[in-house]
């Protein structure tokens, strides 16, 4: 037997458990392994990923384009209302994303994963484009800027909760985690693109509205394909739809078998929450439940992150650097 080898190889955990198919004499994995759907699903779903990392690159990187500057009027303004205005059209976004992750949660859980997916790309679409269409004085632009971002990023929150648990859930077991990646990893690759794109649309003078609406095409590109996509067997399960799961896993694995026993086994977790009954918030707390640690480990790393100073480089990094070198060196600066 050669040893596997390939980019999808170096990504598999090395704790993925394996079976002997004694029929082709190869080795498989025993929950299915990857399939090209699976694949499909979780590049698919990533976009929103790369919609979210566009929206903090390109709307950090417009503070510097001469054209943004004049329709909003900074000539005629201090410093300090600028500054002020710079962090109120970075801060909307956050909250707004605050705002549209607190109920994604519980609307997934009733309609599904792939109907929160499409309307959140859908309300997306709205926002930034309230924003790429800002016109009018300074005060009505920056009015309805701030409408933009904030309905954006209500958006953007719903992405950012329902995405990672979709690719997750329509995922291989063996397979969960370095595919769950992928939303990270297209939250960087949208922040490159965007920082890049700032470059030659800063010698535009609208060029800041394509910084603030390009990622339209693609959060309408992410709700158009999210059409065809298969929806979670996880809530197929939970909704007690088995004709429905059982023919999502046949298209998501690799094998029958392989489909049937993780249908059998969502289907038995399906019952055993049921009988367990509703969960409350005090449970996260209660030691028998083994979810306390759990709970603060993922708090602690959400803190870290922000903490370490990274969103005032993702949002500032050109307004600060610009006040040392021109715009076009600031926005270089910036990658």
């Amino acid at each position: 037997d050669r040893p596997p080898c390939g980019l999808l190889t170096l990504m598999r955990p090395a704790h993925a458990t394996k079976a002997l198919d004694i029929s082709v004499g190869t080795r498989v994995e025993a929950d299915g392994g990857l399939t090209p759907l699976v694949l499909l699903v979780s590049a698919v779903a990533a976009i929103g990923g790369f919609v979210f990392g566009y929206d903090i690159g390109g709307g950090g990187g417009s503070f510097a384009m001469e054209g943004f500057q004049t329709q909003f009027g900074w000539a005629n303004k201090s410093e300090a209302v600028r500054a002020d205005e710079i962090g109120w059209i970075s801060a909307l976004l956050t909250l707004g994303a605050a705002a549209g992750a607190a109920p994604s949660g519980i609307l997934s859980d009733r309609v599904g994963r792939r109907p929160c997916i499409i309307t959140s790309a859908l309300i997306f679409s709205i926002g930034a484009s309230l924003q790429a269409f800002a016109s009018g004085s300074p005060s009505a632009s920056l009015a309805q800027l701030y409408v933009g971002r904030l309905v954006g990023g209500f958006g953007v929150g719903m992405l950012s909760t329902t995405v990672p648990v979709y690719i997750a859930e329509c995922a291989p077991g063996s397979w969960r985690g370095s595919l769950s990646m992928c939303w990270q990893f297209a939250i960087v690759i949208g922040i490159v693109v965007a920082s890049l794109a700032n470059v030659p649309l800063a010698h535009w003078d609208q060029g800041w509205r394509v910084s603030y609406g390009g990622n339209v095409v693609f959060a309408l590109l992410l709700a158009l394909l999210m059409v065809w996509m298969p929806e979670s067997p996880r809530w197929l399960g939970q909704r007690g739809r088995e004709a429905a799961l059982r023919r999502t896993l046949s298209r998501l694995r690799s094998s029958t078998l392989a489909a049937e026993e993780e249908a059998t086994s969502i289907e038995a977790k399906a019952a055993e929450e049921a009988a367990g009954g509703a969960s409350s918030w005090r449970g996260l707390l209660r030691r028998p439940l083994a979810m306390r640690h759990r709970m603060l480990l993922g708090v602690a790393l959400q803190c870290w992150q922000p903490l370490a100073g990274i969103n005032a480089i993702m949002f500032f990094a050109p307004k600060i650097l610009l006040a040392y070198f021109s715009a076009e060196a600031a926005l270089w600066g910036t990658l």
